[in-house]
């Protein structure tokens, strides 16, 4: 499986967090997970990615992709899973409706 990661961001566009996803190559499935940083410790991009990192071996998210699974789209999926788990921190999910309105609004300025 190829890693990547994703720093999720503040409305301001500080880091806050990290996404770590897990997908191979034509599927639609792929393994997630996440790490956000206390609001009263300083971000360390370092430690944020080593956390989701672990997280992601030890205890990984399943998710799927409805559609082509080039990066943008399943990272448009983790992000909208993000946003529907009741269990993931209000700053993650915070972080990721931020994601997807980006990204929403980059989509149409290509059409």
């Amino acid at each position: 499986m190829k890693k990547r990661i994703i720093y999720l961001r503040s409305d301001s566009g500080q880091p806050i967090g990290c996404v770590a996803i897990a997908s191979e190559k034509g599927s639609k499935l792929f393994n997630y997970q996440v790490s956000v940083q206390n609001p009263k410790d300083k971000f360390s991009k370092s430690i944020a990615r080593h956390l989701a990192i672990g997280r992601l071996e030890e205890q990984p998210i399943c998710a799927s992709s409805d559609s082509n699974n080039n990066v943008h789209d399943i990272t448009s999926s983790v992000m909208s899973h993000i946003v529907k788990n009741q269990n993931m921190p209000a700053r993650a999910i915070k972080s990721a409706k931020i994601w997807l309105k980006s990204y929403r609004i980059k989509n149409k300025a290509m059409i």
